[in-house]
């Protein structure tokens, strides 16, 4: 009960151009089985609906150790780890056939009233004994989903239009469709060189049906933690995105490549 996993094999649908693991795809594995285990434990979707509330993601950090690829049998796990002021926390891992790590991750969650839309403190997460006694005090990733600085004004990239296919049934952008916007926001040729190796997104406010999102970015300094985590080479390169509807900033994030790993 204090992790729950389950076993698949990366379909067709599922890969990229070089036949890896979509981390969109990731993201999605990551979401349902989020919403699995909190079931589990009894403060899912059903119990928090039921009182007026859900779980909303507030900010997830991936790695890439290596990518599955297109029919590898990939095991993905996860487990809470309990809450630290607001926030509940819970990471994720993907195993590859032979059991080792592919892709870590960690993120924050809040609860809030689908009324209102305000964060709701008094929720049965946070009052259920039995729910904290049931978290599990393990990293996937040691660092936690800090707050995320701009390093200078970033440039305009592209407006992405929130479309139907962005929208999940809280009727505002699923978690997972930023990933894909921010990749989108780079060429071909970037994409065919460059692996993704980490990236951590933190969300602001929702974004909803017909918005515009402007997408922008700027080349960002890579922590030593960081390249040293991922062990990357010398062609490594950072970017900070931001989306912004208007003046308001829908979404922060920091993604991080390295120059043809992982060939």
């Amino acid at each position: 009960m204090k992790s729950y996993s389950i076993d698949f094999i990366v379909k067709w649908h599922e890969i990229d151009l070089h036949r890896r693991l979509r981390p969109f795809c990731f993201m999605n594995v990551a979401q349902e089985l989020a919403n699995v285990h909190a079931s589990n434990l009894r403060f899912g979707y059903e119990e928090l609906i039921a009182v007026d509330q859900v779980w909303v993601l507030s900010r997830f950090k991936a790695r890439f150790l290596h990518y599955p690829k297109w029919q590898d049998r990939v095991s993905a796990r996860t487990w809470h780890k309990g809450k630290q002021g607001i926030f509940g926390l819970r990471d994720f891992a993907l195993y590859d056939q032979n059991g080792n790590d592919a892709i870590v991750a960690t993120s924050s969650w809040v609860i809030i009233n689908t009324r209102t839309r305000r964060i709701e403190r008094n929720n049965i997460f946070n009052i259920s004994e039995e729910a904290q006694s049931m978290a599990l005090q393990q990293d996937a990733i040691g660092e936690p989903c800090d707050k995320l600085t701009a390093p200078g004004e970033p440039e305009f990239v592209r407006y992405h239009h929130v479309m139907y296919s962005d929208i999940d049934f809280n009727l505002h952008a699923n978690n997972a469709k930023y990933v894909e916007w921010v990749l989108d926001s780079f060429d071909i040729e970037f994409t065919k060189s460059y692996t993704l190796k980490e990236f951590q997104i933190n969300y602001i406010t929702e974004a909803r049906f017909g918005d515009e999102v402007a997408i922008l970015k700027k080349e960002a300094p890579i922590p030593e933690s960081v390249r040293q985590a991922n062990n990357l080479g010398p062609d490594s390169i950072s970017f900070y995105i931001e989306g912004r509807r208007g003046d308001t900033v829908i979404f922060q994030a920091v993604f991080t490549f390295d120059k043809d790993a992982a060939r």
